[in-house]
């Protein structure tokens, strides 16, 4: 994965959005502590930057040096280039010791990692049930107007052979994703349903009584316009979180706990 963004390090560091800080604010309120903060693929630090305003420590980690160059510099956050297949011995000594994670976040980056390793080193880093929760999400794409949405939509659709096979995952917002962890409260809650910059986001949330991994959905909660959405899943380690998927204008999320 990490090749795909070599040569556009730098563009990318300068063009990606940001995460809305509601976001952060509803996954820092389903931690217990604020000690620290595991942030998986960060790329060139957003979702890092933000979560270094709420825990007193941050470690990223990307497996693209070039894109970590780019990252924020601050006095409270580290970066790690790791490999793809990082083990555990090396995970607990260069990113985190076992069971000493408030939170470990995956913003826009879920869909390149070998999920059941990275489900095993969450589960090893993360706090103790009920105090570990892990929180994915992803960008979707905008939503404009008709006029303008016709264009973009005839625009992507003829460009699909040209995505990675991942970038599925992120078309169908996590949805068809196994996630094994336990959903928390509250996620389709994250900000508010309208802002400068966005008139609508949708949600749909898992059931506690749902089977792991297959979540119940809800109806969706649709507004009429919106600029871009994302989907989340935010989950507490069981005994972390499985997630609620939520869409909102800029980022898509799950939030959820460890078992």
């Amino acid at each position: 994965m990490a090749n795909l963004f070599l040569n556009q390090a730098k563009q990318y560091a300068g063009t990606r959005p940001a995460y809305p800080m509601e976001l952060f604010e509803f996954i820092a309120s389903k931690t217990p502590r604020h000690d620290l903060a595991w942030d998986v693929g960060t790329g060139s630090g957003q979702a890092a930057a933000s979560l270094a305003k709420l825990y007193k420590d941050v470690v990223g980690t990307d497996t693209s040096a070039q894109q970590l160059s780019y990252a924020p510099r601050l006095p409270n956050t580290r970066y790690v280039h790791t490999p793809p297949d990082l083990p555990l011995e090396r995970l607990h000594a260069d990113v985190a010791p076992p069971g000493s994670v408030d939170v470990v976040t995956v913003a826009q980056a879920f869909h390149w990692l070998d999920l059941p390793r990275f489900y095993a080193q969450a589960r090893s880093v993360l706090r103790a049930a009920p105090h570990g929760v892990l929180a994915a999400w992803c960008y979707t794409e905008p939503r404009v107007g008709a006029a303008v949405d016709a264009v973009f939509w005839r625009l992507y659709n003829a460009s699909q052979p040209h995505w990675a096979p991942n970038r599925k995952m992120v078309d169908d917002e996590y949805r068809s994703v196994d996630f094994p962890f336990d959903p928390v409260e509250g996620e389709a809650h994250t900000g508010p349903s309208s802002s400068p910059r966005s008139a609508a986001w949708t949600s749909a949330t898992t059931s506690p009584t749902s089977l792991p991994g297959r979540p119940t959905r809800r109806p969706r909660r649709r507004a009429s316009r919106c600029s871009t959405t994302t989907g989340s899943r935010i989950s507490r380690r069981r005994g972390a979180a499985t997630a609620r998927r939520s869409r909102r204008s800029g980022t898509p999320s799950s939030l959820g706990s460890v078992r």
